[in-house]
């Protein structure tokens, strides 16, 4: 504070032949030696660039998150212990994943283990390219996870609210997605709006006891709630849902290992979605 506070901001056009559009998929890499917030934003997001395949309808939203920035790696390192994250499709159309932070003349090819619902032990293993454009769609998959020991790879998550026809959305968001070495554990304290809010988190086996997670300091047992079981890693999660009502601030509670987030539908109309991440302890190298 009390200092000059610099804002730049750009956007992506694609030129051919002479004739610009906005409607391009492509990678910006940040370097900077001081300190720096950055803010994405897409004021008209779908969940497709082709409209046959968005459903009844390619519902547009406004998007905007905070990307995460990964902790830079030495070229053809590995790490100690994997980078390892999960989602499921309940609100994902897709995870982007990012390749690790290493100097533009490493030529290591960087790999992750996919795995869904059905193939959750073998994986398959994928490349992932140095151009930013790796998604994992969850579209037609219950699940998805991956885990790499090639560095940490930055992962965010394009949500959606699904129709029941299981294609066409209403209202879209983005958030980090951590992996699971950035799990929480403790009291979480999150924002919702008055209605329309629900919590969402993912626990081990430790956190998964529902009489000892509390919500504002009720028993998750007292209340209504979804759970799930997940198998990825060689390790049991779970995957909890539940409504959350009451504009202003609530709380989770876990003595195991877990990572929550928050999504809000129809905020400002039947098409507009907000989800954001509650928290969780960034990576340090290892």
């Amino acid at each position: 504070m009390g200092q000059v506070q610099n804002y730049m901001s750009t956007h992506f056009e694609n030129d051919r032949d002479g004739i610009k559009t906005t409607n391009i998929n492509c990678s910006m890499t940040i370097t900077t030696n001081s300190s720096v917030m950055l803010s994405f934003e897409a004021p008209a997001s779908t969940t497709t660039n082709l409209p046959k395949t968005c459903g009844a309808s390619c519902n547009k939203d406004y998007v905007t998150f905070m990307p995460i920035p990964s902790q830079p790696i030495m070229c053809n390192s590995a790490l100690k212990t994997p980078d390892q994250r999960m989602i499921t499709n309940d609100f994902t159309t897709r995870l982007h994943v990012s390749p690790p932070n290493v100097g533009f003349n490493c030529n290591e090819v960087p790999k992750m283990t996919v795995y869904n619902d059905i193939n959750n032990a073998q994986g398959t293993e994928q490349i992932v390219a140095d151009s930013g454009l790796t998604a994992i769609w969850l579209m037609n998959n219950k699940a998805a996870a991956f885990s790499t020991f090639s560095g940490q790879m930055t992962t965010n998550r394009f949500g959606s609210i699904i129709d029941t026809d299981g294609i066409t959305a209403h209202g879209h968001f983005m958030h980090y997605a951590p992996s699971t070495q950035e799990w929480v554990t403790g009291k979480t304290q999150f924002f919702t709006l008055a209605n329309n809010c629900i919590l969402e988190f993912y626990a081990d086996l430790q956190g998964s006891d529902a009489n000892v997670i509390k919500i504002d300091s009720h028993p998750l047992s007292s209340l209504k709630f979804d759970k799930k079981p997940l198998s990825f890693f060689g390790n049991k999660y779970f995957h909890f849902q539940l409504n959350i009502k009451g504009y202003g601030l609530h709380s989770i509670k876990n003595k195991g290992k877990f990572i929550s987030y928050i999504i809000c539908k129809s905020v400002n109309g039947p098409n507009n979605t907000a989800g954001y991440l509650t928290s969780f302890n960034q990576w340090k190298n290892n």
